[in-house]
């Protein structure tokens, strides 16, 4: 105990104002405690009892100082911890002004929406619970991420230092995008081995044969496929909790001296569950090595989606776009004049969505120069999530499905609206996104009582109150069978206010186009076809110039002159092709001088036909 300038205990020589209890090792004050800032000055924080005191208590701090924003909270028997505070449940905050994507959301705001995405995705679980053994594996991964890196880019480096094959000493890599590809390789067979299936470790192999990986695939694949051995080689002592050491194949492993490895003996993963990670990493080399045609079937995970909220504050927000929004997500902005979204990318998706997703309070708009004049565009605000577009990286989305969704529960959009002087587009919903047949987990979900096969649901999307000015840009595109329903909502300006094609179907109401050129539109025709559609051919026959005539009865409707035919014999096999000519006459032409892009036009010189007829168009 020390003293500031005055030795006594108590001034008016009170004895009993301060005392020791020696046997309960107690130090008793009465009033206030004065906690000095120094040994020198007298600023100082008084400590007192409450007033309304009636009996003892204790609190015992914790053992350790707890991380930035987490709060002092107590057991109810005065042990105190540290723990994070909850500001009203599954809730990341985004602040352009305040925000910083170094933090978690939760307790301090991130910075871009795309983060917040990010951070989003962890919001699953399996429906099938792993076992711990699983988590334990997953825990020694993630607590020896660093070490594994660092592990493998020193072995990396001493094989070049060494000229060993495959590499060489002119051999140059990026260590950056080295470790963060063995990253998302180590959370890509851990997803594999809690959500069970092999969807994530294939989308990692198929990933080397995007359009940005292909200096690996020309130059540095032998070299990759040795390095992602070694981090097989290494994760494996990791999940044994046995040290990494020399073996025939790497006779000076361990490479790294400088980050450590943990061993946690309380993490006991089991043999199925190494080995399940183990063949992860096969996955991934077997796509590398043999190329797209060698991925296994993809078996998808089993997961149940938890919902969350992003709140977006006021601001001006330039996004890394794509931005992929995961399933029963919610974005909520403060208002659609305050909250400005832009590109960073120019001709890319802004939010590539998935199922029960909703969104509202926002304004797309063209990125600006320095002068505040528009020059980046997009192509579609809001699009369906698309796994197989490989050029979109997801592996910051740790815990995001890398399957095709399933739509139980359309996206919605709602309170939004585009102002686009460089003519980008509304909406694209196209069916061939969402996986097939669409329907439910949870059967019931879709019909109840449930009568197999369950019915499927519609690849869709839904909007209230969206209004697009977009000078050239389409509005809404809905194609490949997919299906959108659209209440109040505004096209101003645009080429296309509305486009179905392939099949695509929309209901609209309440809603108008102006100023544009085409306010529907409508091309190509539906795969499917509707049970009222369908008939049987009764009878055959020629008209007067000679042509074959089919007569067909039992349809739900008046037949209508536009219809595609399809015919099937009486066990349902499709001879369609017995009625249409075998042959076919292709014409190419040069695209860099047949099209004139200011009329339109495709001039094709030589080509067979009369003038004016028309033929199909393939491109």
């Amino acid at each position: 105990m020390r003293f500031i300038k005055r030795p006594q205990i108590d001034p008016n020589e009170n004895t009993q104002r301060v005392s020791y209890d020696s046997e309960n090792e107690i130090l008793n004050i009465a009033g206030r405690l004065s906690l000095f800032k120094d040994g020198i000055t007298s600023t100082r924080t008084l400590l007192k009892s409450s007033s309304a005191l009636s009996t003892d208590y204790t609190l015992t701090l914790p053992p350790n100082p707890g991380l930035p924003g987490q709060v002092l909270i107590t057991d109810g028997t005065g042990n105190l911890s540290f723990t994070t505070a909850d500001y009203g449940g599954n809730r990341i905050f985004v602040s352009a002004l305040n925000g910083d994507d170094l933090n978690d959301g939760f307790n301090k705001p991130v910075k871009s929406i795309k983060k917040a995405a990010q951070i989003a995705a962890s919001f699953s679980e399996p429906v099938n619970d792993p076992g711990q053994s699983a988590y334990d594996s997953r825990s020694l991964l993630r607590d020896n991420a660093a070490f594994i890196k660092a592990e493998v880019i020193a072995y990396i480096d001493y094989m070049i230092l060494n000229n060993q094959s495959p590499f060489t000493s002119g051999f140059t890599y990026n260590k950056v995008t080295c470790a963060r590809d063995i990253g998302y390789m180590i959370e890509s067979v851990v997803y594999d081995l809690i959500f069970s299936g092999n969807a994530q470790c294939v989308y990692a192999g198929s990933s080397y044969y995007s359009a940005t990986a292909t200096l690996v695939i020309s130059n540095q694949k032998a070299q990759s496929i040795a390095a992602i051995n070694y981090v097989k080689y290494v994760c494996d002592a990791v999940l044994s909790n046995t040290l990494v050491a020399p073996n025939g194949t790497y006779p000076l492993a361990p490479y790294n001296e400088v980050v450590v490895q943990t061993i946690d003996l309380t993490k006991t993963p089991s043999g199925p569950n190494k080995t399940k990670i183990a063949s992860g990493f096969d996955i991934i080399t077997g796509i590398l090595d043999g190329g797209l045609v060698s991925r296994p079937t993809i078996v998808d995970p089993v997961y149940i989606p938890l919902t969350v909220t992003i709140v977006v504050a006021a601001g001006d927000y330039y996004e890394d776009n794509p931005i992929i929004t995961p399933d029963r997500s919610t974005i909520v902005g403060d208002d659609l004049r305050s909250v400005i979204i832009r590109p960073l990318n120019a001709g890319k998706d802004m939010f590539r969505v998935r199922n029960g997703m909703y969104m509202t309070g926002f304004t797309f708009r063209d990125g600006l120069d320095e002068n505040g004049v528009p020059v980046t565009g997009w192509d579609y605000s809001i699009a369906f999530d698309d796994t197989e577009d490989y050029t979109t990286g997801r592996g910051e989305y740790i815990g995001l499905s890398p399957s095709k969704p399933i739509i139980s529960t359309s996206p919605y959009i709602q309170n939004c609206s585009i102002i686009s002087f460089l003519g980008s587009n509304g909406v694209l919903i196209d069916g061939e996104k969402i996986k097939t047949p669409n329907t439910p987990r949870i059967p019931q979900e879709a019909e109840n009582p449930y009568v197999s096969p369950a019915p499927q649901q519609g690849k869709s999307m839904v909007a209230n109150a969206f209004t697009m000015i977009s000078f050239g840009g389409t509005g809404w595109k809905i194609i490949n069978e997919a299906y959108a329903q659209l209440v109040s909502c505004f096209q101003i300006f645009m080429l296309n206010g509305v486009y179905a094609s392939s099949g695509g179907y929309v209901s609209i109401t309440n809603s108008a186009t102006n100023f544009g050129v085409n306010a529907l539109r409508a091309s190509g025709y539906s795969a499917g076809t509707f049970g009222f559609d369908k008939g049987v051919i009764a009878d055959v026959g020629f008209d007067i110039s000679g042509f074959q005539t089919l007569t067909s009865i039992g349809h739900g409707r008046v037949p209508i002159n536009h219809y595609i035919l399809k015919i099937k014999n009486n066990s349902l096999v499709d001879i369609t092709s017995d009625y249409k000519s075998v042959t076919a006459t292709i014409k190419t032409f040069n695209a860099a001088t047949a099209i004139n892009p200011t009329t339109g036009i495709i001039t094709i010189a030589t080509h067979g036909r009369c003038i004016g007829t028309c033929f199909p168009l393939i491109v």
